[in-house]
């Protein structure tokens, strides 16, 4: 399991990820960078999930396919057909509230990658050159890569690499962060990666069994077992 695959199981609710491998390097400790060092580290692992945009057009994806099709399913199951009219109605917020509180919960979860993943990247290159990177990493062009890089993935299910192309976008390529972060892209993809699933892999039961607790609260005392077990409702 991968950054790329872990935050696109975000739309489809998948399983909890497979817990992460363990690392060949132990990461070095925050108290052995400078600040400004560190915030660097910090401020480009936020460009590449955050302000690429990947991660806002996942969110778009969820919004407008993952979570009708999940509000179908429910409506066709057997707990919805056997509930009352209120009992419905209460499943249905459930549903329609769901975006709201996975974009919170996963955000949330995101930004405490951004955090651990910071000493590990900090290590690899100079403050200038990871804020430089950072700076490309969000600009419009890349921006507009990234969002081309998840449209992608969302219409063949193909895997996603770590990052869109670049090198052939502006002059970045040949400064010195260009050719820093060339040397080390490879490296810092799978710090992401391993910080993400060792996150995600407590974030989605977590994130699975209060959707489920909710969806067993609307139900009230007509909430089947396996629904209150699911749901830590016993």
């Amino acid at each position: 399991m991968n950054l790329r695959a872990a935050i696109l199981a975000m739309g489809l609710l998948a399983a909890a990820p497979a817990h992460a491998q363990e690392t060949t390097q132990a990461p070095p400790r925050a108290a052995e960078l400078a600040p400004e060092h560190l915030a660097a580290g910090e401020n480009l692992a936020r460009a590449i999930i955050f302000e690429g945009g990947a991660v806002a057009r996942i969110f778009e994806h969820m919004d407008t396919t993952i979570i009708p099709q999940l509000r179908q399913s429910v409506i066709t199951s057997p707990v919805y057909r056997g509930a009352n009219a209120e009992q419905r109605q209460a499943l249905i917020r459930v549903i329609d509230n769901m975006p709201a509180f996975m974009r919170q919960e996963l955000t949330a979860g995101l930004g405490t990658v951004t955090t651990n993943a910071a000493p590990r990247i900090a290590a690899r290159m100079s403050a200038d050159n990871l804020n430089q990177t950072a700076e490309f990493m969000s600009s419009a062009e890349i921006r507009l890569r990234w969002r081309q890089m998840v449209e992608a993935r969302i219409e063949t299910d193909r895997p996603m690499p770590s990052f869109p192309e670049w090198r052939d976008v502006g002059t970045f390529a040949q400064t010195p962060a260009g050719m820093a972060f060339a040397e080390n892209e490879g490296a810092i993809g799978d710090i992401l990666d391993e910080e993400a699933e060792r996150t995600l892999s407590v974030i989605f039961p977590r994130l699975l069994t209060d959707i489920t607790g909710q969806m067993c609260d609307a139900l009230g005392n007509d909430c089947p077992p396996h629904l209150r077990a699911a749901g830590n409702r016993t």
